[in-house]
């Protein structure tokens, strides 16, 4: 008994230094157990909560782009005007009434009397006077050729002294004193709207007949407009196109524009021509 003890003290020592100890019994039937070395465990290691670091903003380069410098303008001052702005393809024609170049008839002529004088154009009755409305005009540039525009617009101011009767207006496509359209205001409740041809005019186009316009007529002072749209002719008095309109248009004789007259004194002016060629 002592001696198995002693071996198997010896056989424990001898194996102490590994990391593994065989342990062998002294049976008739051997049984090796394998025994660890109890390790002892690391304590636990402590783990600081986990941050988020934090990077800070970095500036990012902006595109490589020039930046054109800031160039001062000129303050853009708009002219208070009556006139319509014109389209990009448009022609203008205006009279300002400041001279005459544009021979405009002035002096007495057939019971009346016409001038041009501070930005207007005059026409008064004179003696003797005459049973028959005053007819000025004159041409238009070939370049502003009412015939061959896609559409046009005529313009005028109209003004009466106070307690005058209205009885004047447009003339245009005027060839001459019988070859002409006119669109008239005659009082503040009728207009006409004729065209002679030969000094004839047709009862069934424009006869002239005088008719209520259905739209206010200051007594004083009205803008009168003739409007080519289409196949039409459009007729306005102060923005407000008057019931006997529109009208189908027809070629005209002649590519003047002017006036017509019986009033006692009548001033036109501001007078425009604004045109989109075909």
């Amino acid at each position: 008994m002592r001696l198995v003890l002693f071996i198997t003290l010896l056989i424990v020592s001898t194996t102490s230094w590994a990391q593994e100890t065989t342990v062998g019994s002294a049976t008739s039937d051997w049984v090796f157990i394998r025994v660890k070395r109890a390790t002892a465990a690391p304590p636990p290691v402590r783990v600081a909560p986990a941050t988020t670091a934090t990077t800070p903003p970095v500036a990012r380069p902006r595109p490589d782009t020039a930046t054109a410098p800031a160039v001062a303008r000129r303050p853009t001052t708009t002219t208070p005007t009556r006139t319509v702005t014109a389209a990009p393809n448009a022609l203008l024609f205006r009279e300002s009434f400041e001279s005459n170049n544009n021979l405009w008839l002035v002096g007495r002529r057939n019971g009346y009397e016409f001038e041009i004088a501070k930005g207007g154009y005059y026409i008064r009755k004179a003696l003797p006077p005459s049973p028959k409305p005053a007819q000025c005009y004159i041409k238009l540039p070939q370049s502003v050729n009412l015939n061959k525009a896609a559409s046009f617009t005529v313009t005028v101011d109209m003004v009466v002294p106070p307690g005058v009767k209205p009885d004047a207006g447009l003339l245009i496509g005027v060839k001459d004193a019988e070859n002409n359209c006119q669109f008239r205001i005659v009082g503040t409740n009728q207009v006409s709207i004729k065209t002679v041809v030969n000094g004839t005019s047709f009862a069934q186009y424009m006869p002239g007949k005088l008719t209520d316009p259905k739209v206010p007529v200051d007594p004083v002072q009205n803008t009168l407009t003739v409007r080519k749209a289409g196949d039409k002719l459009h007729f306005y008095i102060n923005g407000r196109e008057v019931e006997n309109s529109p009208h189908d248009f027809r070629l005209f004789n002649g590519n003047g524009i002017g006036f017509i007259s019986a009033s006692t004194t009548v001033k036109f002016l501001n007078l425009q021509v604004q045109l989109i060629p075909d």
